[in-house]
């Protein structure tokens, strides 16, 4: 399987299983040296998961950091994700959007 992405850019991430009744949660491994915290919130859409910030663990090494993740499934051959990065009170987003290649 070959995967295609707009950059080069490497996010690590974890994602984590709940314990019965506890939304799903994610750990980002920044390249700004911190670990934002989101948790999933509920939707109806099950093509799509949205994670937003909860906190995070050094958070002072950076003045920016991960906000929001979303995660879109479109198709079986398709994944999408869109990172949005919060800096000085402004957000930017960047859209990966990974294509199954025969």
């Amino acid at each position: 399987m070959r995967i295609l992405a707009s950059t080069a850019a490497v996010f690590a991430l974890a994602l984590s299983s709940p314990p019965v009744h506890a939304d799903p949660a994610a750990t980002h491994y920044c390249a700004a040296q911190n670990q934002p915290r989101m948790k999933a919130r509920p939707g109806s859409d099950v093509s799509r998961i949205t994670f937003d910030f909860v906190d995070g663990t050094n958070l002072g090494a950076s003045p920016g950091r991960m906000q929001r993740l979303v995660i879109l499934t479109p198709g079986p051959d398709r994944h999408v994700q869109e990172w949005t990065y919060r800096s000085g009170g402004k957000d930017s987003t960047d859209t990966f959007d990974l294509k199954r290649v025969p």
